[in-house]
């Protein structure tokens, strides 16, 4: 119905239900693969069934496949952190408010002198001196500068590895969470499905300026959380209820990624081609991250600007020009 009153595909689908599935693909070591397999038998995805038959599938394929790996699985539980309770603190009893002030991302955190942390991991790894040698070096400043430059610019940007940011990124929507967990160099704090907030929800521009869509999209929402109330007063446990939302409803995330990781995340995720819900996030954490550490990171933003190139083919805006003029104004 969104789709016939012209609203685009892109906000259409956060009316679509957690319930709707897929086939994807992936790879993992031999390591991480055993930790995935412990996690839906014996962790936290155990209280899920979904997530329990592909635990007992992979271990039966692995099982045939490489017996000897597969009974390491022992191990993985042996050497493993024992869980603990969350602590009981004084916790009020209420949702993220939408209108609580706080800003849709804030970095927590960023590696201090983040541009000299650059330039002498640079010096140790590609032109080796003393102490003395290297404080010299890097006490002018515009050997700084051409270190992070070229740090920033080379296909083997290890050193950027060294600096590291955490961003507090509110409101996202589950559809979107999936693009931020496609940054497999990062670490992602966000709360179990169960958890998930479904008073709160994603609100594309094209649906609220569309009265009917509007309707239809409200509507959407607040029969799923009928239904799910419904169903929980009926006792069906919570690891089935999680199916019981939209993509459109939001969660609230923690993200760590090195300086390295963030080149890329910064060149896909701001690109005119980015989904425009990401896109929006990731401008705003760039222009935090431009604040905290300008010297990196304004060098940041899409392909275009950071490499110079668009690497999209035909697929291109054709607005690289316009693009590298945004983004090299300092924000």
């Amino acid at each position: 119905r969104l789709l016939e009153l012209g609203i685009p595909k892109e906000d259409a689908r956060f009316v679509l239900p957690y319930c709707l599935y897929s086939n994807f693909f992936c790879t993992a070591n031999a390591r991480e693969l055993l930790r995935m397999i412990d996690s839906m038998l014996r962790g936290r995805g155990s209280a899920f069934p979904e997530l329990r038959a592909i635990g007992e599938s992979l271990l039966a394929q692995m099982t045939e496949l490489t017996p000897g790996i597969a009974a390491s699985l022992e191990n993985v539980r042996r050497h493993a952190v024992k869980g603990r309770e969350f602590p009981g603190l004084d916790l009020p009893d209420t949702g993220r408010d939408s209108a609580d002030g706080l800003p849709d991302v804030e970095l927590l955190s960023c590696t201090p002198d983040a541009d000299m942390c650059v330039a002498r991991s640079c010096l140790a790894g590609y032109a080796p001196m003393s102490a003395a040698d290297t404080d010299l070096v890097l006490g002018k400043p515009d050997n700084v500068r051409a270190l992070v430059d070229w740090a920033v610019h080379t296909d083997r940007a290890r050193a950027l590895e060294c600096v590291n940011c955490t961003f507090a990124v509110r409101g996202v929507s589950l559809s979107t969470l999936t693009h931020f967990t496609r940054h497999r160099m990062q670490s992602l704090i966000a709360p179990g499905l169960e958890l998930t907030d479904r008073s709160t929800r994603i609100m594309p521009e094209s649906v609220k300026n569309n009265e009917t869509a509007l309707g239809i999209y409200a509507d959407a929402f607040l029969r799923l959380d009928a239904l799910y109330k419904d169903l929980l007063g009926r006792g069906v446990p919570y690891y089935d209820l999680v199916y019981c939302q939209l993509s459109g409803n939001t969660v609230d995330i923690v993200i760590t990624m090195n300086a390295r990781e963030l080149r890329l995340f910064f060149a896909l995720r701001t690109c005119s081609r980015a989904q425009w819900e990401i896109r929006r996030l990731a401008d705003l954490m760039l222009t935090e991250a431009r604040r905290a550490a300008p010297g990196i990171f304004n060098s940041f933003g899409p392909s275009c600007y950071t490499f110079g190139e668009c690497p999209e083919g035909a697929m291109t805006c054709g607005r690289a020009a316009e693009m590298r003029k945004k983004y090299s104004a300092v924000n």
